[in-house]
């Protein structure tokens, strides 16, 4: 029944298409807003391939079972779903390195990791016999030529580090070892699937999911932070931080003291653009940000006006500000997102 998405409801509405999002990896504002405030980021991009059908489905299987209720596109746990939640995470594994969900692609990062493994184990023992995989020419194509050049050296070097790597893994739980090694394609060995990794570890189907992807994430950063030739073969699937790197190309900018204004001419993007990006910043990074060279202090004192209530609860009112609407609704969305980091104890600077 997926109770690992169902983790993503609370007794308080939560909108049905950020959560749809969030699964499918997309980060519009709005989308990393609410997903932030739904303590939801480590599931960017955890269900790639989910479609709004299967959503749905799942969604309705949930309200069939007095799980969920659903209205105006929104849903909550009903006090049955909660208990039942309640029930299923202390039995079941929980993700452990949600907060590393940024790092990478996981399907993208995983197809081509286990062809380098896979070619490498063949070449080991002089054989050629290769699984299939399901990945482009190009892909192909990167594996190939890493291999070619390849010394003997690096070879050592590549089985050691990996085999630190899953001793690490180990060291949280040693079912995610497991897993991740069963799941390798080489010589002699043609990997578990998901249905086979749940029999062998006598768990639920979402539970292997879960496991699997904690798995990626942890090696994705492991692999990164070791350095040698798999984080050369894997480093254009690497993001460096949180933010996309557009974004931080306008963070960049924006720190070199350039207006939002400078910045679209310079990088040729719409000033909406530019305002997407940081508030993206604001989000993910807040720490890199100073408000008071973003809002004029006009329009701050307005949204002082707003602190009575948690900033999650702030409701956008165009009458209230001086200035055009468009830019007026980032100034109060820039400033609802940095109370909503006070108020949750991530931020520590000054948004007066």
């Amino acid at each position: 029944m997926e109770e690992d998405l169902l983790q993503l409801l609370s007794p308080q509405p939560r909108r049905l298409r950020v959560i749809e999002n969030i699964l499918r990896g997309r980060r519009s504002e709005a989308t990393l807003f609410w997903a932030y405030n739904y303590h939801i980021l480590g599931m960017l991009g955890a269900r790639r391939q989910l479609t709004r059908g299967q959503w749905e489905r799942m969604i309705r299987q949930w309200e069939q079972r007095g799980w969920v209720q659903q209205a105006d596109q929104q849903a909550w746990l009903t006090s049955a779903g909660a208990d039942h939640l309640s029930n299923w995470q202390r039995e079941h594994y929980q993700s452990q390195f949600g907060a590393w969900a940024w790092v990478t692609n996981v399907d993208q990062y995983s197809q081509r990791l286990l062809l380098a493994l896979q070619v490498i184990s063949e070449f080991k023992h002089q054989h050629a016999h290769y699984v299939p995989v399901n990945l482009n020419e190009f892909e192909m194509q990167r594996v190939r030529q890493w291999v070619q050049a390849l010394a003997k050296s690096d070879l050592t070097l590549i089985e050691t580090q990996i085999t630190q790597l899953v001793a690490q893994l180990a060291q949280h739980d040693e079912r995610l070892a497991i897993v991740w090694t069963y799941r390798l394609i080489g010589y002699h060995l043609i990997g578990w699937t998901e249905r086979q990794a749940a029999a062998e570890l006598a768990v639920a189907l979402p539970e292997v999911r879960l496991m699997i992807r904690d798995t990626w994430l942890f090696m994705a950063t492991g692999i990164a932070q070791q350095g040698g030739p798999l984080a050369a073969l894997m480093s254009d699937l690497i993001n460096p931080r949180p933010i996309t790197s557009s974004a931080a190309k306008t963070l960049q900018a924006y720190q070199q003291g350039l207006t939002m204004e400078q910045i679209s001419q310079r990088r040729y993007l719409k000033l909406s653009t530019v305002r997407e990006h940081l508030l993206e910043v604001a989000i993910l990074m807040p720490n890199q940000l100073q408000m008071a060279s973003l809002i004029p202090p006009a329009v701050l004192a307005i949204l002082k006006q707003y602190s009575d209530q948690p900033a999650v609860t702030w409701e956008y009112d165009a009458a209230r500000f001086p200035v055009e609407t468009t830019v007026a609704f980032f100034y109060f969305r820039l400033y609802q997102i940095m109370r909503c980091h006070q108020e949750y104890g991530d931020y520590n600077g000054s948004i007066a």
